[in-house]
């Protein structure tokens, strides 16, 4: 057997695609399998003649040892299999910093701003825009919990498989919580968090551990180029470094402290910091709660407070970086002399 051959083997013992069509992630799973075969032999003596049965089997055994692992992008365009970003989870799931999804080309792929809780206020936005989710994708900025009514609608939510996230600092406050880690309980629960304290334990552990799995960071390809999603701010001045360093971090600390600037910093907003992220065509963010949709260089900042009675959902179409609802959006321009 040759040298392709014998790869192309191996490969098949130990890659097992997961998904497929519009909604498809740039992602595989690996599995280890192994046959297991035995037999057993019958002696006896009949018609003084010396007889035999010989009885055989075989059976292919195997596990996943790990799902939905994310194939990151190379520079040289290459997809690669990037563990190092991935944490393993009870039950042998993992999670992953960074997202990548592929081009849409049957539909339209949307960006919603903060939801908190208000699903129901979200599906009647989506109503009204036409989406199609046959076809349509819709990518949240993270915030998907407290303050509304409806926040324990989010694992339905996440069922869907044409809704995606990034994690917020709210869906981090439940996590944090349902880990045991230190909470303020009072802060949290004045912040909107009162619903998920009153939950039983066991419905606590549910809901974290799914929001667990969402990611930092998520990347969009378009027609246009990649846009990237991260819930309140991209710390760094291009997107791949921010990437790099979310899959293969220095250390615990450094991963710590770079996650919560995802998804914690107004710095960008509050310093009308207008220049652009490189390596990347946009980043869109929520976080912040603003009259309308703000461009600051390529940064869209899109939580328009749909969660508020004088809010509404900005739904940003990723192809055009335009709401769907023919809404405007402030365009700060970057800096002179400073390219996208």
């Amino acid at each position: 057997m040759g040298a392709a051959s014998c790869w192309a083997f191996a490969d098949s013992l130990f890659s097992c695609p997961t998904f497929a069509g519009a909604h498809a992630l740039v992602r595989e799973g690996t599995c280890v399998w192994a046959p297991l075969g035995g037999g057993s032999t019958d002696l006896d003596a009949a018609d003084g003649a010396d007889r035999f049965s010989q009885d055989g089997f075989t059976y292919q055994l195997g596990m996943q040892l790990l799902t939905e692992a994310a194939v990151a992008l190379s520079t040289a365009g290459a997809a690669v299999l990037d563990l190092a970003g991935w944490q393993w989870l009870p039950g042998g799931r993992c999670m992953g910093r960074v997202e990548i999804h592929r081009a849409n080309p049957a539909g339209r792929d949307l960006a919603v701003g903060d939801i908190h809780g208000h699903f129901s206020r979200l599906e009647a936005a989506l109503e009204s825009v036409g989406f199609d989710p046959a076809v349509d994708r819709l990518f949240s900025v993270g915030d998907l919990v407290d303050r509304g009514p409806e926040s324990e609608q989010v694992l339905a939510w996440l069922a869907r498989p044409w809704f995606h996230a990034v994690r917020g600092n709210h869906d981090d406050y439940a996590i944090r919580f349902a880990r045991g880690n230190p909470v303020d309980a009072d802060n949290y629960r004045q912040n909107g968090g009162g619903w998920f304290l009153a939950l039983p334990e066991g419905r606590q552990q549910e809901i974290g551990a799914a929001l667990e799995l969402l990611p930092i960071a998520l990347e969009v390809e378009t027609a246009h180029g990649p846009v990237g999603l991260v819930h309140a701010d991209c710390p760094l001045p291009d997107w791949r470094m921010l990437c790099d360093r979310l899959e293969n971090p220095e250390s615990r600390r450094a991963a710590g402290e770079l996650e919560d600037q995802c998804i914690w910093s107004r710095r960008r907003i509050e310093e009308q910091d207008l220049a652009p992220v490189t390596g990347v065509q946009a980043v869109v963010v929520g976080h912040t709660p603003l009259r309308q949709a703000v461009a600051l260089g390529n940064v869209y900042h899109i939580d328009t407070a749909g969660w508020l009675p004088q809010g509404r959902f900005t739904l940003l179409d990723l192809a055009t970086l335009q709401p769907a609802d023919g809404g405007p959006v402030l365009v700060i321009p970057p800096e002179p002399g400073r390219a996208v």
